[in-house]
């Protein structure tokens, strides 16, 4: 429902768990300049506050509500940059507490209107210790060589900075910040932002409804249209090599697939990911893991929202050129139809499985009913399983055919 312009409120009612899940969203399009700043105020919002203006009584505070998980996270999701407070806690009704629910998004009130300020600044030694912690997260993620690989892939493949930066940007952008940009964000933020508050559980409907009516949202903000990145397809193919002390290497490639998750294609992607790369079965595994035993591993796998197919193998230095060769006449076989109605039927089954999977997923369920939202042209729930059981051998080698290879990562490790 929708509880003024651009704050909405969804509520998915169910006694299927015995938890409530709470997710307060902001969005805005996504931007470089905007993603060190949203990264630290997820991490001042898990610090302190006002209310509790130290970290053990902010996690005093979520014992008293038996345990409640909180966290504050950032992600892309297309063109938007998202920001969400995120409190999971058990129902009520289990611990004889009927307004458990309602003292959890007092919570969380106290958590987005009640910050650590001082005057119009974060307090300073709050900011510089959260500030400190995230550029040492930036730097270890660096040292993590398939992370690393992979956003020097994106890199690659995308042209706009605000489509290969993670969503908490990087170290350059995050030293920038103070306590005072980033309150002025903040404030910026509230007033602006969308924002989606989704709860999944089994609640009274009438009682989230009046609690969240509560919060000091300011008033006619705009609403955000929802799309999927998509830079197009290029006529070259770009590469780039980088030299890294490492006990191997690693071989990233990356494709263009112009596919939407609203289109019936979508599950002929899916089908020819799971052929490609992304399970045990598949041509990557078998014939360049297994049977050549030239990758420590090889897989496949998408980003929808971003058209962007992603392989990653980790091998020798000196295999690159004949596993680059091997990669891409594995998916020269699907597009060829060489692979039996029985792999199709096996993927089609294991993508039918981990569908079933995400049902019994309060989080899995409510990022579903967010797309719904965000997207109304969405196949309904129901009809995705039978929707994977369609897939035909055409529709894969089809959708093999428009797989377009855009850019190629080697990570070439070495002694030194």
């Amino acid at each position: 429902m929708r509880l003024d312009s651009g704050i909405n409120l969804n509520i998915l009612n169910t006694n299927k768990f015995k938890t409530v899940q709470i997710i307060i969203r902001f969005e805005t399009k996504i931007e470089e300049e905007i993603f060190a700043k949203r990264a630290l105020l997820t991490c001042l919002f898990e610090r302190n506050n006002k209310d509790y203006p130290d970290n053990k009584r902010f996690e005093e505070k979520l014992d008293t509500l038996y345990g409640a998980k909180f966290s504050a996270t950032v992600e892309k999701k297309g063109e938007l940059h998202c920001l969400s407070l995120n409190l999971k806690l058990i129902n009520g009704r289990f611990v004889n507490e009927p307004n458990l629910v309602n003292e959890g998004i007092k919570f969380l009130k106290s958590v987005l209107f009640a910050p650590n300020i001082d005057e119009n600044h974060f307090n300073e030694t709050t900011f510089e210790l959260e500030k400190k912690n995230l550029i040492q997260f930036v730097e270890s993620s660096i040292e993590d060589n398939a992370y690393y690989a992979k956003q020097q892939l994106k890199k690659t493949f995308f042209k706009q900075a605000r489509h290969y930066l993670s969503s908490y940007g990087n170290k350059e952008l995050i030293e920038r910040e103070d306590a005072v940009s980033v309150y002025h964000y903040y404030q910026t933020m509230l007033k602006e932002d969308q924002v989606e508050i989704l709860v999944c559980g089994e609640v009274d409907d009438q009682k989230i409804i009046a609690a969240f009516s509560k919060f000091p949202f300011k008033k006619g903000r705009s609403t955000q249209a929802f799309e999927t990145v998509d830079e197009g397809k290029q006529n070259i193919i770009t590469e780039k090599v980088e030299s890294k002390k490492a006990s191997q290497s690693i071989l990233n490639l990356g494709y263009y697939v112009p596919v939407d998750i609203i289109s019936h294609d979508y599950f002929a992607l899916q089908a020819f990911n799971g052929l490609f790369g992304g399970f045990a079965h598949s041509k990557l595994f078998q014939n360049i893991r297994e049977k050549q035993g030239l990758a420590y591993y090889a897989d496949s796998s998408i980003d929808i929202m971003q058209h962007f197919l992603f392989v990653e193998a980790g091998i020798e230095q000196q295999n690159r050129n004949l596993a680059l060769k091997l990669i891409n006449q594995q998916l020269r076989e699907i597009q060829l139809g060489h692979f039996s109605d029985q792999e199709l039927l096996q993927t089609s089954l294991l993508l039918k499985n981990i569908y079933q999977q995400g049902l019994d997923s309060q989080r899995a369920l409510i990022e579903r009913l967010y797309l719904s939202l965000k997207m109304p042209n969405l196949l309904p729930n129901d009809q995705w399983l039978e929707a994977f059981a369609k897939v035909s051998k055409e529709d894969v080698i089809r959708i093999a055919r428009q797989v377009e290879l855009q850019a190629v990562y080697f990570l070439e490790g070495t002694a030194d």
